[in-house]
């Protein structure tokens, strides 16, 4: 049993139940603390994986595979290893209070809409074009394309947070 808040010793609680089209989406604090933190050591992993993956293509002058940018090969290869990693952190401590588990196969089918979600992002925003129009209007010329290729990231992460947390709370663990 999670601890419960008190706001201005008035009112207790420990879970916030929103109904959201039908399904009642109950928001457990402590747990969406948890999920932060094992989020942000799995982005840690994320991220890691996906630079070290594009100093890997550049040193071997590896310039596309399979007609996809480098961004989006090393955005997948990152991708599965870092969930790898979050689907033990978050059977085992986010959600390990949780009555159910339905497995590794609803947490990758979740995941899987996430990276879908992510890598037509990053394919996107990653082209020759955007890049040139973004990185002259707003970051004012500053950012070489791998340096932006990690801003393009961070914004896929702040997005794919949103449907993961969702999409394992209503479909694995619920």
């Amino acid at each position: 049993m999670s601890p419960k808040f008190t706001i201005f010793g008035y009112y207790n609680f420990d879970k916030v139940d929103i109904f959201f089209k039908g399904i009642i989406v109950s928001l457990d604090i402590f747990r969406i603390g948890k999920f932060a933190i094992v989020g942000l050591f799995v982005t840690g992993v994320d991220f890691v994986s996906f630079w070290l993956l594009l100093n890997l293509f550049e040193k071997f002058k590896i310039k596309t595979i399979l007609k996809l940018r480098n961004t989006t090969i090393a955005n997948i290869i990152g991708f599965a290893i870092a969930n790898s990693v979050s689907f033990i952190l978050n059977t085992f401590f986010t959600f390990s209070d949780s009555t159910t588990n339905k497995g590794w196969i609803p947490y990758l089918l979740v995941s899987l809409f996430s990276l879908s979600v992510s890598t037509v992002l990053v394919q996107i925003l990653t082209s020759d074009n955007l890049y040139k129009m973004i990185n002259d209007k707003i970051f004012r010329d500053l950012l070489a394309k791998k340096h932006y290729a990690l801003v393009v990231k961070l914004f896929t992460v702040m997005i794919t947070m949103v449907t993961n947390y969702f999409g394992y709370q209503l479909f694995v663990y619920s």
